[in-house]
Parts: C-alpha cells; structure tokens; sequence
C-alpha cells in the first residue's frame, strides 16, 4: 500500500535570466521528465523543441502578452524584456513592474507544464497527490529577493490547492544533479570540487565538500558563492559591437541580416569553437545576406562574412580570463585540496572554456595538485533536474532543511 508522501508529485523550476526550464518527477518511480515542447507565435508555425525557453516578455495592447519563442524575429529590441530577473537586485536593472513580470511568466511556464504532463501521468494530474514545487534561486541572493519570488510565483493563476513551495540554491541544485549525472567520477566522501554554473548571464561558483554518498547524497558549503556577469549572452554582445562597427554603413545592411548573423554565431560557432580550431586558425562562415563583397570586412563572397577562429578568440577571451579568475580565487578560497572543477549550464558545455581552464590550471604553480574539469551530460538542465532530485531525496528521507513556504502566508 502507498503512502502519503508516495503519492507526491514533484516540480521542479529554474527560472534564469536568459533561460528557464521546469520537469517533474512523481515518487512512484522516481524518472524526472523535462518539459521539452514550447508554444510558438501561431499553431501552423508548430512548437519549438528545446530543454529550455529563452525568458524573456513582449507586452502587446490590451494587456496580452508574447514569452519565449512566441516572441518574433522581427520584434523590435526595445518591445523585448529580457533579463527582468535582475530587477530584483537593488541597484540592477529597473523595471516598472518586474514582480508582475516574473508572475505573467511564470504563469506561462505553469501552463506549458500542464500541457505537457498528461501524457506521463494521466489528465487529472493531481489526483491523490502531495504537489511540491522546487523553486531555484542563486546562493547569494537575499532573504527580501527570495521573499519577492516567492510571492510573484504563489500569484499564478490556477496553481494546485494545499501545494508547497520550497526554495533551493541553483549551486546545491546543479552539484546534486552533476554528481549522479557523473556516475563514472571518483569523488567520495570528505572529497571537495569546485561547481562553476555559466549560463547566459551570470557564471556563478562555489566550493563542496561532499559529507554523505549514501543513503543521500549530501554537500556542503566550504566557501562563499562568487559570481560575476560574464555569461554567454556576452560573447554575442561582442559579436554584435564586432558586426556592428564593421558593417554599418553597408548597403543592405539591416536588422534581419544582424539576426541572422547572430543566431549563426550562438547557434553554431560559439558552440564548435575549441583550442584546435584555434590551433589550425579555422575559417568560419557567417550569412550576411544581400551584402556586396567587401574584403576588407570578411566578405570574399556576396553574402558570406569570412570569420576566421583568432578573432572569434578575441571575443571569447575578456569574459574567460575573468572565468579563470573566479576559479582560482575559488580554489584559494577553500583552503582545502581541490580534486575537480564541475562545469554546468549552457556556456558549462564550451569545450573551448574547459579546455582553457584546464591550461590555466596546470600552469598555475600555485596549484600543487591535479584537478580535472568534468563536464556533465546534461549540464543545461542540470539545476531543474537536480531541484527535483534533492526534494526527492528530502521527501524520502522525510527531513528537510531547506526553506519551505507555506502558500497560506501570502
């Protein structure tokens, strides 16, 4: 006979500044599933198939709204809100009405889920279940921020009745998930690592020590998180100051062949760069639709941009000596030996970034020991997975230490 706690249903939610992604797992079999499908503009264009959802609004008359990949690539940038998660920051950026914001996203977010679950679960979702969700937040933020994403997630329209919320640090989540994910790793118990999480905006780190491999997993903090905004989303800023000094006053140079340009280089090349294409100084192609040629820009060919991989180095380098940096400060910091340095998150799986740190690492005699950079299989889904596997973990165990929020208090 199932128990109470059997019965749960477990939601997990990473809500990023330039991504988001949420799955589910229910205790009954423990399989986590990500939501996979999101809407796009208009039922002929189809779904988009993606891990994650970029996070991002564009408010429309009558109080409707476009999120995600509903959004159109011909949307002026100045209708498109993107990184409203920083409003949440004193002294960041400001928006007019960002905890509505994250509230009218969110919602969106719920509602793919719901679209999605049936299929795995059944139509009436919450049947006899304990709904739990995981809700992600960076290490440093503040008691007053984690309130305020609380409260702009509990105004969703529609959540289930009696569910609970709890918070659980982006950092502890994506280590747990990393860790499992790592099944072929060496680390054991009193073993430290450094986890750096590189996503889009930020690249937070902080240093573990594991206290517990069975019958749960168990982490601790050895050193204060650190975090610096030198994300991904930096190298395309770059890219568009590169393209943009170069070609503005090219005929036919316009924003659609920005675009194009741009989701070239976030799509692809950003993506395959690495120290032997650097090595071989490779030659990449970029569309520049409708541009004459012009070799003294790149152009050898008309539409094609001639981009070669020393000066894709020169966009990539600012941010991964800044990288590199909070790393070895990390490593300082610990006072403890380091045996790995875990990467996630969608900039986590550059192979050029490992690659780099790994040089830097072995360069620096400072470091006495040997440290390897793991990259796990799933990193950019690794906080949403992991959220849901430690509240697995806590509900098993029937012992909690994280922050649970009783929907009741607000």
């Amino acid at each position: 006979m199932e128990t109470p706690n059997q019965r749960e249903l477990i939601i997990g939610i990473d809500f990023g500044s330039t991504y988001t992604g949420i799955g589910w797992s229910v205790l009954e079999n423990e399989h986590i599933f990500t939501v996979q499908e999101w809407p796009t503009r208009g039922e002929s264009e189809g779904s988009m198939i993606s891990p994650k959802v970029p996070t991002r609004l564009r408010y429309l008359d009558g109080g409707e709204f476009e999120w995600g990949y509903q959004i159109p690539n011909d949307a002026l940038p100045w209708e498109i809100m993107s990184l409203f998660k920083r409003g949440l920051e004193p002294g960041s950026l400001v928006f007019r009405d960002v905890d509505q914001n994250i509230t009218d996203y969110l919602s969106r977010i719920f509602a793919s889920f719901i679209k999605a679950v049936p299929i795995h679960i059944g139509i009436d979702i919450y049947s006899g279940r304990a709904v739990c969700f995981a809700l992600t937040v960076p290490t440093i933020w503040s008691e007053q921020r984690k309130q305020r994403i609380i409260q702009a997630f509990e105004r969703i329209p529609n959540l289930p009745r009696g569910h609970s919320t709890t918070l659980l640090s982006e950092s502890e989540a994506a280590a747990t998930a990393a860790l499992r994910d790592l099944a072929q790793n060496d680390l054991g118990v009193n073993d430290s690592f450094v986890l750096v999480d590189a996503g889009g905006d930020t690249v937070d780190l902080i240093t573990y020590t594991i206290t517990s491999l069975t019958p749960t997993l168990e982490i601790a903090e050895t050193t204060e998180g650190t975090s610096d905004f030198c994300g991904s989303s930096r190298l395309n800023d770059r890219f568009i100051n590169f393209l943009a000094s170069g070609f503005h006053n090219e005929e036919h140079w316009d924003d659609h062949v920005l675009r194009e340009a741009v989701e070239c280089f976030d799509k692809k090349i950003k993506r395959m760069f690495d120290m032997s294409s650097l090595a071989l100084n490779r030659e990449y192609i970029v569309p520049v639709r409708g541009l004459n040629v012009n070799p003294g820009l790149g152009v050898h060919n008309p539409g094609r941009l001639s981009l070669m991989a020393d000066q894709i180095h020169l966009i990539f380098e600012p941010d991964i000596i800044r990288i590199i940096q909070l790393v070895k400060d990390q490593i300082a910091m610990a006072a403890v030996p380091i045996k790995k340095i875990i990467l996630v998150g969608g900039y986590g799986s550059s192979m050029y970034l490992r690659e780099r740190l790994q040089i830097a690492i072995r360069e620096d005699s400072s470091i006495t020991n040997d440290i390897e950079i793991l990259q796990p299989p799933n990193g950019w889904v690794s906080v949403v997975r992991g959220a849901i596997m430690k509240e697995i973990s806590l509900a098993k165990s029937s012992s909690s230490d994280i922050e649970t929020y009783p929907v009741e208090s607000f």
